[in-house]
């Protein structure tokens, strides 16, 4: 089998509650374990070989994984789906040591989530990473922005334009989109901030080159 074992855990006792009995067989077989508790409080260090944190903004994941920074790093692998504030997962990401081995898009409800395959700091990716759009430590472009969790480097990384998913050009230009109707907004306000406004004229542009580079 993929997972011979694994651990759920929620925070909510009721989630759990319902959790455990759709996993019943699962439990009684001994193949899945069911704990009550905050983040990776759970799990022992280096119980689990992927940590999946998924449906949770990225400032909260954020959290869960600099709690207990030698701990958290005790597990070779996360599988994160941020809700939202991506951009600031993948700086903290970046700083903390963490590589982005690979993302995709994935179509839920209407929604375009990312998806990050992320390998813990010291630790080796495996073959399976081969030729995916990795995030470089030693790339200057990321370097320069480390310490702005905002810049849209990190929301919309330089690698979107050219990463082989069928979902990314949908996602830019919903990026895209969201940006005009700022601009248009900002313009239409009796005092325009020329500073907003050529932010996010900056980031319409980026946007752009980013949908022009799409095969």
């Amino acid at each position: 089998d993929i997972c011979p074992r694994a651990v759920m855990t929620d925070i909510s006792s009721g989630s759990l509650a319902k959790a455990r009995l759709l996993g019943a067989d699962y439990i009684a077989s001994g193949r899945l374990a069911a704990r009550e508790g905050d983040g990776l409080w759970p799990l022992d260090p280096g119980e689990v070989d992927v940590v999946v944190i998924a449906g949770l903004g990225g400032n909260l994941m954020i959290d869960i994984l600099s709690a207990d920074p030698a701990k958290s790093t005790t597990y070779p692998r996360y599988i994160l789906q941020p809700r939202k504030a991506a951009g600031r997962l993948r700086c903290y990401l970046y700083n903390a040591g963490y590589a982005i081995a690979e993302e995709c898009l994935v179509e839920e409800n209407g929604h375009l989530c990312e998806i990050l395959s992320v390998v813990s700091p010291g630790r080796e990716q495996d073959g399976s990473t081969e030729g995916s759009p990795c995030l470089d430590p030693e790339d200057p472009a990321y370097a320069a922005v480390a310490g702005d969790p905002d810049h849209i480097l990190w929301e919309i990384p330089l690698y979107y334009g050219t990463m082989d998913d069928p979902l990314m050009e949908e996602y830019l230009s919903r990026k895209l989109r969201r940006e005009e109707r700022n601009l248009t907004n900002q313009q239409k306000a009796k005092q325009p901030d020329p500073a907003v406004l050529g932010d996010t004229a900056r980031r319409i542009e980026y946007i752009k080159e980013r949908l022009e580079e799409r095969p």
